[in-house]
């Protein structure tokens, strides 16, 4: 009974059962946890390939091992001698019989042995009749006469550069003083007299996208033919993370915050000035803005330019109810 349950083989196979229950229960907490308890004959299958493959890690090495190691040969060792026997115990008193000495025969004398026939020596071999080759003396060839060499030309020296004087040193400018505001046009000049238009936007104005929009820009037209396209100051990426941990964009904020800008060379009197914000191309916004689509713009107004003087337009940002930027006064 003992030779056919193996105490060690049976806590093997009830580790290993016990491990399967384990892998399996793993497999539905995770199926459980991802909403998919449909898929329950996939959760078994997964389960029983993850056994196997943890049983072929487990056993894999030791079986491939024992079927690689070579078994000792049995060296078939030799029988015992049988141990001599002893010999008879000698009475007292008796002489041992001495058995004679058998007579040795003189051995017989050899055969006389007999003597070699007399060689006769071979007549020497003849070379067999053939064709004679015949070897002529290699003629000497005629040598030429060594050519005279022609002497090489001396190189010629090669005429070295002369020192320059050094150049003098370029005079820096003096560093200018840039007008007030970083984004400016000059307007074509006109015959009569001129001023300039001074534009501070306090903000910040604010613009929110789904996504990415490289076209996102501000945008200041005078009088329907000059246009100014400004850059966003700056953006922020407002992200979640989706049910698998990625993280995703939800939406894109864009700022404009102390835009300076302004028109110089332009004509004395009364001037158009429209801005507004776009996600859309500059040629596309401008189009708009002059035309059907004006009034949807964050700002219209009108400027007098003074001769030789500047006018002043200062923003604050949008207004929450109206959406148009509030002019500060």
């Amino acid at each position: 009974m003992s030779g056919l349950i193996n105490m060690a083989n049976l806590s093997g196979l009830m580790l290993y059962l016990g491990l399967l229950g384990v892998i399996t229960l793993v497999v539905f907490m995770i199926l459980n946890f991802l909403k998919k308890e449909s898929h329950g004959l996939t959760g078994i299958l997964l389960s029983i390939i993850l056994f196997i493959l943890l049983l072929g890690l487990l056993e894999g090495p030791g079986i491939i091992k024992a079927q690689f190691i070579k078994r000792p040969v049995q060296v078939a060792q030799k029988p015992p001698e049988p141990a001599p026997e002893p010999a008879p115990a000698e009475t007292v008193g008796e002489k041992p019989v001495e058995e004679p000495k058998p007579v040795e025969e003189p051995a017989p004398a050899p055969a006389p042995a007999p003597t070699p026939a007399p060689v006769k020596p071979e007549p020497p071999l003849q070379p067999k009749p053939g064709p004679t080759i015949i070897t002529e003396p290699v003629k000497p060839q005629p040598t030429t006469p060594p050519q005279p060499t022609q002497p090489v030309p001396a190189p010629t020296p090669q005429p070295q550069p002369q020192p320059q004087p050094p150049a003098p040193p370029k005079e820096t400018p003096a560093p200018k003083t840039a007008p007030s505001g970083a984004h400016r046009m000059k307007v074509q000049p006109s015959a009569g007299a001129t001023g300039t238009i001074e534009i501070e936007i306090r903000g910040p104005i604010l613009e929110v996208a789904k996504e990415q929009k490289p076209s996102a820009h501000l945008m200041i037209v005078l009088d329907g033919r000059w246009a100014l396209v400004i850059l966003p100051t700056r953006f922020q990426e407002q992200k979640k993370e989706n049910e698998f941990g990625e993280s995703q964009l939800t939406s894109v904020t864009y700022f404009w915050e102390k835009v300076y800008a302004g028109f110089d060379n332009v004509p004395v009197g009364p001037h158009s000035v429209m801005i507004d914000v776009s996600l859309e191309g500059p040629e596309t916004h401008k189009a708009r803005m002059s035309g059907s689509g004006n009034l949807e713009n964050d700002w219209n107004g009108f400027v007098q330019v003074p001769e030789a003087g500047s006018a002043q337009l200062v923003f604050g940002t949008k207004n929450w109810m109206s959406q148009e930027l509030e002019r500060i006064r």
